[in-house]
């Protein structure tokens, strides 16, 4: 039987192959080219067991509030957490930069700044991404809360399994001496540390890590490295998350809000509003390019530091008419967005009032009004339309639920005529004899 040489036809058919591979096509939008030094972030990946974790690492972490939140745990989020650690099921690692590694290997002046600028405060890591945990390990280890009830088992150093049972409400140091000790040297965490990484990278793998939890418009905006970004942030500081916070502003926002830059959010956007007016195009797209670096919102960094310092002084020396009129006692809450209109009040109105009895005066009259239409539950209570919308109609409550432009428009325009209203009262006709009879 005859067999055919395909050796020679193999052989052309590898070489067009090595050929087309070693001369790629490029299409008129690819390039390749070689360079000096990379482009990507690079890590390496290690496993930590909770003794060194805690020893080594967990004191000299710090979180950039650029791109990560404070701790936002719940005493049942942290519990879970510690069952699915010593279940073997928490999966997820943790991601962090070494300051030390990051700083020797930066490119330029800013990024290199950037990170000596933390290592001047002794921090060696920062994490990008898993806060919550770090928290939680450090918190439960210090014996700062109990366990939810289980049942898990651990290898030790020689191979040795052992099965624990930890009943509901058992704090780390209620565990006897050898548990703790197999817990702390055979549990161990999945780390991936980043040595080179510009800041803005460290931003993008913060984005890119969290994709799956729904990072809302207002932290993905807290990322941009810009003045105005850094402003904002300084200032809902300031206003809601500082230890010296304003107790009306503190009032006003939520937990929530504070930590998920939801209150970063709602100072941005009334600054916006100052700047600008009530315009229709100052939506969360909006926000999110005139914040970028150079932008609009950089380069008016004083003017937007000065306002809200105005206010802010404002709100301390009229603390007393900000709680008599903005309270609601049945909730005791306070309306953001009515507070949101008083500092656009102050900063259009009141900016250059030189008299503390003047500003006084005004903010009496204008928080007056406000307390007029929010008791106003009549059934003939008046209704608005919010510009060109004339199928949706809203009276005071509602125009008060929304920050969008066009309902805040409307909702100070109504404050401000019964301003007016209150300030020129209408003249009362007295009853002529006949009517009087």
């Amino acid at each position: 039987m005859k067999t055919k040489d395909t050796s020679k036809k193999m052989s052309r058919k590898a070489d067009s192959i090595v050929k087309k591979r070693k001369a790629p096509t490029m299409s008129p939008k690819t390039t390749c080219e070689s360079i000096n030094v990379s482009l990507n972030p690079k890590s390496e990946q290690l496993l930590m067991h909770l003794d060194y974790f805690i020893k080594n690492v967990a004191r000299k972490v710090d979180i950039d509030p650029g791109f990560q939140s404070p701790e936002r745990w719940t005493r049942d989020n942290r519990q879970s957490y510690i069952t699915s650690l010593l279940s073997g099921m928490a999966v997820s690692k943790f991601i962090y930069a070494d300051v030390g590694e990051c700083m020797n290997s930066s490119k330029n002046s800013t990024d290199k700044k950037y990170y000596k600028n933390w290592h001047s405060k002794g921090t060696k890591y920062l994490n990008i991404d898993s806060n919550n945990r770090t928290l939680c390990i450090i918190a439960w280890l210090s014996s700062k809360f109990g366990m939810k009830a289980v049942e898990f088992s651990i290898e030790d150093s020689v191979g040795q399994m052992h099965k624990i049972t930890i009943e509901e409400g058992t704090k780390f140091n209620q565990l006897p001496g050898d548990i703790q000790d197999l817990i702390k040297n055979n549990i161990f965490i999945s780390f991936e540390i980043y040595t080179f990484a510009t800041r803005q990278q460290l931003h993008n793998i913060f984005i890119s890590v969290n994709g799956g939890s729904k990072l809302n418009v207002d932290e993905i905006r807290n990322g941009i490295l810009s003045d105005s970004v850094a402003t904002f942030r300084g200032i809902t500081d300031d206003l809601v998350r500082g230890e010296n916070s304003n107790l009306i502003c503190y009032k006003t926002f939520t937990k929530n809000d504070r930590n998920r830059r939801i209150a970063d959010g709602w100072v941005t956007r009334y600054t916006m509003y100052s700047l600008y007016g009530f315009d229709d195009k100052i939506t969360s797209n909006f926000l999110y390019e005139v914040c970028q670096p150079g932008g609009n919102a950089d380069k008016n960094v004083p003017k937007i530091k000065k306002m809200w310092k105005g206010f802010e002084n404002v709100l301390a020396k009229n603390e007393d008419i900000f709680l008599r009129f903005i309270s609601n006692d049945s909730k005791k809450k306070y309306p953001k967005n009515i507070l949101g209109d008083a500092f656009y009040h102050y900063s259009t109105k009141c900016y250059d009032i030189k008299s503390p009895t003047e500003t006084r005066d005004e903010f009496r009259r204008f928080l007056e009004a406000v307390k007029v239409l929010r008791k106003d539950r009549s059934e003939n209570r008046p209704l608005y339309h919010c510009g060109n919308d004339t199928s949706n109609r809203y009276d005071f409550s509602g125009l008060m639920r929304n920050s969008e432009a066009k309902r805040t428009r409307k909702r100070y325009e109504v404050i401000v005529e019964k301003m007016n209203e209150l300030n020129n009262p209408k003249p009362v006709r007295r009853l002529t004899v006949e009517e009087a009879a």
